[in-house]
């Protein structure tokens, strides 16, 4: 396909407020691989307006249900229908409900607060993983910029399970991650192998990349390595993100919090407290909108903070990550060439 976009540079500018302004940058994906702590970098910038609801999904959504337009499994037609109103619309223990957005007014409603901001966007993991996603993009935003964080595959369907178990509570199958992924591969049985099909499927990078180069090309598309340029060097990333992003590059954004973390409750007291820390986060979310986006930031670092020392990572068992990451081998040495960069870090 040929590249729809030619120069690099940010044609639409949000400007004034009260008007109906449409993004110029997205966060694509992927799930479980960094982006929460990069959105919560990104606003931090005086000159970058990030929509107040992480993962509206909407470029992922039919406009006429809300339903997910994921990959369909074999044999399989009403698989994301059941997703849909099942996973995403579910409530779930901790209170919290999904906020996804398929109507267009409500879409633009989420920048309606930007002011003198430079460069608006949202994230929503679900865009690189979603086919007609770029394409959506191309078509209602034209000329944007995008980025997307990849994280070693295994460790990122580690992580998806340990989401999971966040989310949903670990009083139903699987219970443990050598389940998870074998139950991946029999979508068509439970709820759950559907979910964790399309955790296993989200891992294979490669064509999900190149419909986002083939569309934008790469100098509107940046990707970063969860692993080499988050992980070991988040300043370093955020600077190269500003500069891309055509803000002031010299911002330095505090990246001592980490968000988006999975893990187990170091003990009964650590769970119990866990559990307290999110039920006041759902007190606040009605509210939140109203905050002065100082004060908001700091409450919510400040929760995230206390949570993360609340919890241990999941260790995932080396044998079982072998397996795993030899089912994406043949999928990271196409995505090394398509990028032109080492990613032996992940075999």
């Amino acid at each position: 396909m040929q590249e729809c976009f030619g120069t690099g540079k940010l044609t639409q500018k949000p400007v004034g407020s009260g008007r109906k302004l449409k993004p110029n940058f997205l966060i694509v994906g992927a799930m479980k691989a960094g982006t929460a702590s990069v959105y919560r970098y990104l606003e931090q910038h005086p000159q970058i307006f990030m929509s107040l609801i992480k993962e509206p999904w909407y470029f992922s959504l039919c406009e006429q249900d809300g339903t997910v337009r994921f990959p369909l499994p074999t044999n399989y037609d009403n698989a994301n229908r059941i997703f849909t109103q099942q996973i995403l619309n579910a409530v779930k223990p901790d209170g919290n409900r999904n906020t996804t957005i398929h109507e267009w007014d409500q879409y633009l409603a989420l920048f309606k607060g930007v002011s003198d901001e430079i460069v608006c966007g949202e994230a929503s993991t679900s865009y690189l993983y979603t086919p007609e996603a770029p394409y959506r993009i191309a078509e209602r935003l034209g000329h944007i910029k995008l980025v997307a964080l990849l994280r070693q595959p295994a460790d990122r369907f580690a992580s998806s399970y340990g989401h999971f178990i966040k989310q949903w509570g670990n009083n139903r199958s699987p219970q443990n991650l050598h389940e998870a992924w074998d139950i991946s591969y029999k979508p068509g049985q439970t709820m759950q192998g559907l979910y964790f099909w399309h955790m296993r499927q989200m891992g294979h990078y490669h064509d999900q990349v190149r419909r986002y180069i083939d569309i934008f090309g790469k100098e509107h598309f940046k990707v970063y390595i969860f692993e080499e340029d988050l992980y070991q060097n988040e300043v370093s990333l955020m600077r190269d993100l500003f500069a891309f992003l055509e803000v002031d590059p010299d911002f330095q954004s505090d990246t001592s919090v980490i968000y988006g973390i999975t893990g187990k409750p170091r003990n009964k007291l650590g769970g119990n407290l866990f559990k307290v820390s999110r039920r006041l986060r759902n007190r606040l979310r009605p509210v939140k909108r109203y905050l002065p986006h100082r004060i908001r930031r700091r409450l919510l670092s400040t929760l995230q903070a206390f949570e993360n020392r609340l919890i241990n990572k999941r260790e995932t068992d080396p044998i079982l990550r072998a397996e795993i990451t030899e089912a994406y081998r043949s999928d990271i040495e196409k995505l090394q060439e398509l990028l032109d960069r080492d990613l032996s870090c992940w075999l």
